[in-house]
């Protein structure tokens, strides 16, 4: 299965239906990670002529919603971190738009903001843990990624509950 997806990628490139723009260095060889037991899930999207960036998953598409939230998805499992840069919105065909992409469950602060919020329950509900042992309570501090987003965007197709 390696073999076919970088075979895949050097054919498309070549023949032109598709070039990448790496996002970080060590995004260059993302392909050669997966295994045949593992292939890939997730992949980035943009038409060459538009700077949005979108997720592919299977059977859907989803807008992403700025730098820091492109990152934090192109660090998920099974994830190839390229950006696909693309000629048209062929890569949208037989796919269901779901809108802005929600944020991976996690604990995160507003780069901003001292509030630290809990994204749980895959992808639908959201808190505020408003106390060091609430943060302590579902990983710790080391566990909460600082971002550069609004409360807005993070909590994107969520419940949200005003305390955990």
């Amino acid at each position: 299965m390696k073999l076919n997806v970088v075979l895949l990628q050097v054919c498309l490139v070549a023949s032109g239906a598709i070039s990448y723009l790496g996002v970080s260095a060590s995004s260059v060889h993302a392909e050669t990670q997966f295994t045949g037991a593992d292939p890939p899930l997730y992949f980035f999207y943009r038409r060459s002529d538009r700077p949005e960036v979108y997720l592919k998953s299977p059977g859907s598409l989803c807008h992403v919603q700025n730098p820091s939230q492109l990152s934090v998805l192109q660090g998920l499992p099974r994830t190839i971190r390229r950006i696909y840069v693309v000629q048209n919105d062929s890569f949208r065909s037989g796919l269901q738009f779901t809108g802005a992409c929600s944020w991976p469950d996690g604990l995160y602060r507003i780069s901003n903001n001292p509030a630290v919020y809990h994204l749980y329950g895959n992808q639908r509900s959201a808190c505020w843990v408003r106390t060091s042992e609430g943060v302590d309570a579902r990983g710790g501090w080391d566990n909460v990624r600082v971002v550069d987003s609004s409360r807005q965007s993070l909590l994107t197709r969520r419940q949200y509950r005003d305390k955990c």
